[in-house]
């Protein structure tokens, strides 16, 4: 389905890489940035250390591989619908650029830094789809703080200022809400979405686009939850946050606002 993913003309693409270089020229040269290309599978183990198989296993979509034993029995008429598929590799599109990190980080003393990445995301949302604002394939520059409580909270508290001061370029009614993650509705999610959202551990940068008012930024304190999981915790000195910006949001915000893209 044409909603699923979007298709972007050679402008759409330059005012991306635009965008994306705005976004990393936000970071002061006192952080520690180190820059990283991601894949596009998961492996189902590390999603399960993360948690993502009891928050949001409805956002999940697995990779199967073609039956080619069948193939040859098929002929030339080969039907979609009659060619067999093998769900053997335990391997997931990535839903969220920063679970490729942690195990990356496993076992390392870790001081103050960033990790980022320019990447592919992939979320099923339910198959409710809206080309531009909530799709299955998406774009997101990611920022993820590693170190001490005292050095994540401000770096969320430094991108959340820097971010809004740009939304507020293209939406005068751009704002930053205490917010939760969309978890599937459990009733142990549940308490967890009030947890967030009564500790303040995650925000996101609303603004509005068609009408209604979108994420276009999130910004995510996790405290322990994945530098323990991983072992790079430091006897519980060292935490992590993310922030991360959906380009293709932010592309349709920018298309709606019919301001100058040299505001860039």
């Amino acid at each position: 389905m044409p909603d699923r993913y979007v298709e972007y003309s050679q402008n759409d693409y330059d005012n991306i890489m635009k965008l994306d270089t705005l976004f990393i020229s936000q970071l002061d040269s006192k952080y520690n940035v180190e820059y990283h290309k991601l894949p596009s599978l998961i492996s189902g183990e590390v999603l399960k250390r993360c948690g993502y198989f009891s928050t949001m296993p409805n956002q999940l979509s697995k990779v199967d591989i073609i039956d080619v034993s069948q193939l040859e029995s098929l002929g030339n008429n080969r039907e979609l619908e009659e060619i067999k598929y093998s769900s053997a590799e335990n391997y997931f599109l990535t839903p969220a650029a920063c679970l490729h990190f942690y195990p990356m980080l496993e076992h390392k003393e870790v001081k103050e830094c960033i990790y980022s990445s320019l990447v592919d995301v992939f979320r099923y949302e339910n198959g409710n789809f809206t080309v531009g604002t909530r799709q299955w394939e998406f774009t997101v520059r990611e920022f993820l703080a590693i170190g001490n409580p005292k050095f994540v909270e401000e770096f969320l508290e430094d991108l959340k200022e820097k971010f809004l001061a740009i939304a507020l370029r293209f939406d005068s009614t751009a704002k930053i809400q205490n917010a939760c993650d969309n978890f599937y509705p459990t009733n142990l999610n549940k308490v967890k979405q009030k947890f967030q959202k009564y500790n303040n551990l995650k925000f996101e940068l609303i603004v509005h686009i068609s009408g209604k008012e979108v994420s276009v930024a999130s910004f995510n304190y996790h405290n322990n939850h994945f530098s323990k999981e991983f072992n790079f915790d430091s006897n519980d000195t060292i935490v992590t946050g993310c922030v991360g910006l959906g380009i293709d949001r932010w592309i349709s915000l920018l298309k709606e606002s019919e301001k100058d893209y040299k505001l860039l």
